[in-house]
């Protein structure tokens, strides 16, 4: 998820003109790659550092005034779990009063009344919580924190008592996905968005070398819970047929699709969207260390123009382009590098998912046509 991905309609329109001129508009601020939980799937580093490795205040600040000058309005905090970074409050006062709309991310465990009266006073736009569970005992076995649910759910009563806009974020994997439906109707309760993650990058920079295995779904149970997520946003059999019939005939013909037969990325990583990790290095996405450009070396405004010279000549292989299910698939650069250790290799796993969401798809449109 990007900066961009929670501002709805009007910055939509904003990116789709950022695309076209190559405009900064948005970028993602990993303040630090450590979290005070243990996720069996996170993607990043799991180690101790000390304040000399990670990128200070000021650093943050001023790279933040380079963006604006070049067109930033979208800034998403990040981590790691950036309530932890040691000068948090001090970051997000500084940020909180430059021209640009801030979001953050976070795991929700450390949010207090003291810390959720800190954010009434530099009032993010929205704040994006990570649910990864229903029950203590399924955070325990997940994220290695006991109590971890009870602790983010008051911090999310905490938030939303204070009128603050919360957004919940799940990922489902082997420990958790029987709570998907708990996860689904607490969101319905809190009245909420969910957004639901059923595909796991490979940890990449986790592991630092391809090839390793990674705690995730099979390929068949990740397209059934998207499948399930799917029809859990499209109650409405009417609704829900429309959206599968156009599905369906996208299948059978593929050159319908827009993007059928793009050999550039799909996404705004690296055209409009950046990603700055915790030691200063700017790419267009932050699952993968794909072409990361150092920032303590050169500016951002030359920087940003290498990575949109280097993001253009990307190509996704010839199989994904011409796929008949590429519309419903969750294949992108840094997906095919992580799984393929290759920009224009062909995710198997990912090949494997759509043909079976695709299966379910079709099957749910045939009964709904005889309704």
């Amino acid at each position: 998820m990007d900066a961009l991905s929670m501002f709805g309609g009007a910055a939509e329109r904003l990116t789709q003109k950022a695309l076209e001129q190559r405009i900064p508009i948005s970028s993602t601020f990993e303040l630090l790659p450590t979290c005070n939980m243990r996720c069996k799937m996170c993607y990043i580093v799991h180690q101790n550092l000390s304040k000399e490795q990670i990128k200070k205040v000021e650093f943050w600040d001023s790279l933040c005034d380079e963006m604006i000058a070049e067109g930033l309005l979208f800034l998403l905090v990040t981590g790691g779990e950036p309530l932890t970074y040691p000068w948090f409050r001090e970051l997000m006062e500084r940020l909180a009063k430059k021209p640009v709309h801030i979001a953050l991310n976070t795991n929700g465990t450390l949010i207090d009344d003291k810390m959720a009266d800190f954010l009434m006073t530099i009032y993010p736009y929205q704040v994006n919580i990570s649910l990864y569970g229903a029950s203590d005992e399924t955070y325990e076995k997940l994220c290695g924190m006991p109590g971890g649910f009870s602790k983010v759910s008051q911090a999310i009563q905490r938030l939303l008592d204070r009128g603050m806009k919360v957004e919940l974020h799940t990922t489902m994997v082997p420990d958790n996905v029987h709570e998907k439906e708990a996860i689904a109707q607490l969101a319905e309760e809190w009245e909420v968005p969910l957004k639901m993650t059923h595909y796991m990058f490979p940890p990449y920079r986790k592991e630092e070398r391809m090839g390793t295995a990674s705690y995730r779904l099979t390929p068949r149970k990740a397209a059934e819970v998207a499948f399930w997520n799917v029809c859990r946003q499209l109650q409405n059999p009417a609704n829900r047929k429309q959206a599968f019939e156009l599905l369906c005939n996208t299948f059978d013909n593929p050159k319908i699709y827009g993007a059928y037969g793009r050999k550039g990325i799909l996404c705004r990583g690296g055209l409009a969207s950046s990603w700055v990790d915790y030691q200063g290095r700017i790419s267009g996405c932050g699952i993968s260390n794909y072409e990361q450009i150092d920032l303590n070396k050169v500016s951002f405004k030359r920087a940003w123009d290498q990575l949109v010279s280097q993001t253009e000549q990307i190509e996704v292989s010839m199989e994904c382009r011409i796929c008949p299910y590429r519309c419903i698939c969750s294949v992108c650069v840094a997906a095919a590098y992580c799984e393929t250790s290759d920009v224009g290799g062909t995710p198997k796993y990912l090949c494997e998912m759509a043909k079976e969401y695709a299966r379910l798809i079709k099957k749910e449109y045939e009964e709904l046509k005889g309704l």
